[in-house]
Parts: C-alpha cells; sequence; structure tokens
C-alpha cells in the first residue's frame, strides 16, 4: 500500500494516459484502411477527416524538408510532352497521324520504349487510325494505356456508398500491338493529392500491370511472350528486379480488405507509397509539337537519337490545359522563418510525369516503407505514456526551481509573484522534450530509412495526455504551497 500510495501521481497520469490514447486508438484504426476504396467511415468518430489531413501535411512536410533529388535512372527516361504551345499549335483531339509519326521519330532516334499515356478507346478518323496502326506494328515498342475510373454509387437508402471502377481499354486493333494492358490509374488521398501508385490490378481474375510496371518489365525485357509468366510473377509476388539485379520487395497495400474479397467484383489495385523525386520536370522534358515538326537544330535526326536513343520515352499531358495535373506534396521549403510551415504550396504533377517517376522508382528499386497497424498502435501508446510519465517525472525538479526562484523574488522585493509562470515555462520547455524528439525520429527515419512513421496521431495524443497531466500536478503544487505558506 505504501508502494501504491508513492506512486499515487504516476499510476493517475499513466491511467489517463492510457484512456487518451485508447481515444486515439479508434482514429489510427480508421486511418489504417486509408488505402481501402470502399473504405466505411466510422459515423461516430469526431474530427477524423481533419485529423487524417494533419497527418498528411506532416507526411508532406517531411518529403518538402528533404527537399529534391535526383533519380538514379533519370538518365533513362524522358516525357515528351504536349504542353502550352502543342495544345495551341494542333487541333484536338490531336489526329492520330501525328502519333504515328512521333512514333516513327522516335523510333528512329533509338527509344527503347514508348509509352502514349491517350486515350485510344475510340475510333477516329480512319486513315489517320491506320497509320497509327501501322507505326505501331512497325515499332514493335509501343506501350499504350487503359484506364481505370472511379465512381461511387449510393447502395441503398441508408446511403452507404460503393464504389464502382470502369475500365476503358484501347481498340483492338491498336491493343494486338502492344505487350499486354497497362493500367492508367492515380488513386488520391482523402485530401485529394496523389501519394500512391499502383503496381498492379486484378481485374476479372487477371493480373494486370500498371503503367510502370509494363514499362519496366518491357525496358528490363521481362516479358517473355503472350503469357507473360514471368511479369505476372513479379506482379503477385509483390516484388521487382532493379537495374542492378536485385529483387526487393515492394510495400503494398490493397484497395479492398481482405474479409471483402469474395464478396465483391470491383477491381482490386494494389498500390504503394510514391517517392517524388521532385516537382514538375524532374526528368528531361520536351514539347510534343517541337519534337514532331522540328527537323533542325535541337530536334534534328541527330540530336534526336542522343534525346533519346535507348531511353523509355513517355508521351503524355504536361499543360494545365488538359486536365490531367495531380496535386501532389510541395517542394517549396518546410519552415518558414525557422518554423514548421504546414501551409506550403501544393505542386500540381502532371499524370505522365508521377508514371515516369513509378518506373524509376521500379528501376531504381526505392520505395517507402510504411508502419503496420500494430506499429502505429505500440507509437500511440508508447508516445502517450511514456511523454505524460516523464512529465510526472519532473515534478520535483520544476517545483524546486519554481518556489527557490519565488523565494528569490520575493527577498529582492520584486512586484508580483514567478511561481506560476517558471513553473509552466519549464514544464513546456521540459514537457515537450519527448515531443520533439519523436518528430526528430520522424524526419531521421524518412530521410534516412524511406520510413513513414505515424506522427499526427501519437503527436496529438501525447500533447493531450501532458496537457492533463500538467493540469493534475499544478493542482498538487498549488496545495503543497498552500500548506507551506500556512504552517509559515
Amino acid at each position: 500500500m505504501k508502494i501504491l500510495r508513492a506512486l499515487r501521481t504516476e499510476i493517475i497520469a499513466g491511467v489517463l494516459a492510457l484512456l487518451i490514447a485508447l481515444c486515439f486508438s479508434c482514429q489510427v484504426q480508421h486511418f489504417s484502411h486509408r488505402n481501402d476504396a470502399e473504405r466505411e467511415v466510422w459515423a461516430a468518430l469526431p474530427f477524423w477527416q481533419t485529423l487524417e489531413a494533419f497527418e498528411y501535411r506532416l507526411y508532406d512536410a517531411r518529403i518538402s524538408s528533404r527537399g529534391e533529388i535526383s533519380p538514379p535512372s533519370k538518365s533513362k527516361i524522358a516525357i515528351v510532352g504536349m504542353d502550352e504551345n502543342s495544345f495551341y499549335a494542333t487541333t484536338w483531339p490531336i489526329p492520330r497521324a501525328n502519333y504515328a509519326r512521333l512514333i516513327t521519330r522516335l523510333k528512329s532516334a533509338g527509344a527503347r520504349v514508348i509509352v502514349l499515356d491517350v486515350d485510344f478507346s475510340s475510333p477516329q478518323n480512319p486513315r489517320d487510325d491506320a497509320a497509327f496502326e501501322t507505326a505501331m506494328e512497325k515499332a514493335g515498342n509501343v506501350i499504350l494505356v487503359s484506364y481505370l475510373s472511379p465512381e461511387r454509387l449510393k447502395k441503398n437508402e441508408a446511403k452507404n456508398v460503393g464504389l464502382l471502377m470502369r475500365t476503358t481499354t484501347p481498340l483492338e486493333r491498336f491493343d494486338q500491338w502492344t505487350s499486354d494492358l497497362a493500367l492508367a490509374y492515380i488513386p488520391l488521398d482523402s485530401d485529394g493529392r496523389a501519394r500512391r501508385y499502383p503496381l498492379y490490378g486484378r481485374i476479372n481474375d487477371s493480373t494486370i500491370g500498371s503503367i510502370a510496371s509494363l514499362t519496366c518489365a518491357s525496358y528490363q525485357k521481362i516479358l517473355d511472350g503472350n503469357e507473360n509468366k514471368i511479369y505476372e510473377k513479379f506482379l503477385r509476388e509483390g516484388s521487382w528486379p532493379d537495374l542492378n539485379g536485385r529483387v526487393l520487395r515492394v510495400p503494398l497495400f490493397s484497395s479492398r480488405e481482405e474479409n471483402k474479397r469474395a464478396d465483391s467484383d470491383a477491381p482490386e489495385t494494389f498500390t504503394t507509397p510514391i517517392y517524388f523525386f521532385g516537382s514538375q520536370a524532374t526528368f528531361q522534358t520536351d514539347s510534343f509539337w517541337d519534337v514532331l515538326n522540328n527537323n533542325t537544330g535541337v530536334y534534328s535526326p541527330v540530336n534526336l537519337k542522343k534525346k533519346f536513343g535507348g531511353k523509355i520515352v513517355f508521351v503524355g499531358a504536361t499543360t494545365h490545359f488538359l486536365k490531367d495535373m495531380f496535386p501532389s506534396p510541395s517542394f517549396a521549403r518546410a519552415e518558414k522563418n525557422g518554423v514548421l510551415d504546414l501551409d506550403v504550396a501544393v505542386d500540381e504533377i502532371p499524370g505522365v510525369e508521377i508514371h515516369a517517376t513509378a518506373t524509376a522508382m521500379l528501376l531504381d528499386g526505392i520505395y517507402i516503407r510504411t508502419q503496420s497497424t500494430p506499429a502505429m498502435m505500440w507509437t500511440l501508446f508508447g508516445l502517450t505514456i511514456g511523454a505524460s510519465l516523464w512529465a510526472v517525472s519532473l515534478r520535483r525538479f520544476v517545483s524546486s526551481i519554481a518556489r527557490k526562484a519565488q523565494v528569490f523574488w520575493t527577498k529582492q522585493k520584486l512586484p508580483g509573484q514567478i511561481h506560476t509562470l517558471l513553473w509552466f515555462s519549464l514544464y513546456l520547455f521540459l514537457g515537450a522534450l519527448p515531443l520533439g524528439l519523436f518528430w526528430w525520429y520522424c524526419n531521421f527515419a524518412f530521410q534516412n530509412q524511406n520510413l513513414w512513421v505515424i506522427a499526427a496521431y501519437p503527436l496529438l495524443s501525447a500533447s493531450s495526455a501532458t496537457a492533463g497531466v500538467l493540469l493534475m500536478l499544478f493542482g498538487l503544487e498549488s496545495n503543497e504551497r498552500k500548506k507551506i505558506e500556512t504552517h509559515f
């Protein structure tokens, strides 16, 4: 009993921290299902969107703080962008005869893989379609894309929301000349930003790789014919060989919970966090119209070989006029006047550049790992309880300093009271040390280990628990001071 009385304050602080952590654990559990396309929002869960948005903003701040870096495979990837100049210089939709000419030029320049991030699902001018088909057949290295478009539907009067994924594939006459289907699908997080990219999707029991997956397979010569068994094996196993021959695990998250897979016919995608190397134009980018029509100077046949020889060349929209831009983490400075700035500008990156970024990730074997749900929970409870007990452990030290300072203040006949101000000031500085060290570790793990440690929920939980403990300790301190003053 004496031991329990002696540790009464610690026990109360620990119980308080445990209760607060339990409240936040529901939020963490909900956040752990963030990649589920059919995630059911818990109506009784307060502020889940605010907390989730805060977690994402802290994640973006880590990307911004890390800064732009050059991917090792940068020299192997190029983009031919439909920029503003191309938008005004041609008719829309672009005649497929122009795509045919571009394929011929890039193939002549020695492009190893040509990826067209363009919709070829409907027929156009018969002559142009024929020219485009012929160019694809002759080149033999062109990849076309299939699009997944999510649509949310109300299932019943209770307003449960279901997800329908519409698939749009190229015309069969074009599709026969590409090596396999390639999914063009970039999911958005709850705050509307792009941070994930699919390695592959499962549609009607078929395994279909993303644009980046098929592009890498073609570049690395993994494709082995009509069935592409080796390629599909890598996808299903969630692994990929980098350019050095190392077969690495890709950290994947399913768009559907395991217990719901048998009850749904919707496509299932397996995504991984995007390792953003930089903002727009990280990779060599040239104008579609210039590459197509300029036969002199920079875009002469000789210079085209220097620009595109042996490379993967993505062709797609790079101007906002074509509405293929995705909000993404900004690479503006994450600090303002030495303080963390969460209101950094939102960058927009073209879809074609996100495909190029994902391709570089696979070629270089660079991925962002995330905590498992149990690890998130351990982090949440560990920091919350640890910060609370740390605050209790400072009690004697802080109280002693504050009381001695008050005695000195009184002896000097200075006006007012210094005790309370100093007591809270010391606690705000020393009590915040566990939170500061934890945030430092989050940045260290991200920048040095490519590990995304959940930050918002543990920080808010620990801050709330510490604030509660401080109020309790201040009450005890006030009572003890009154007893001392009464005694004397």
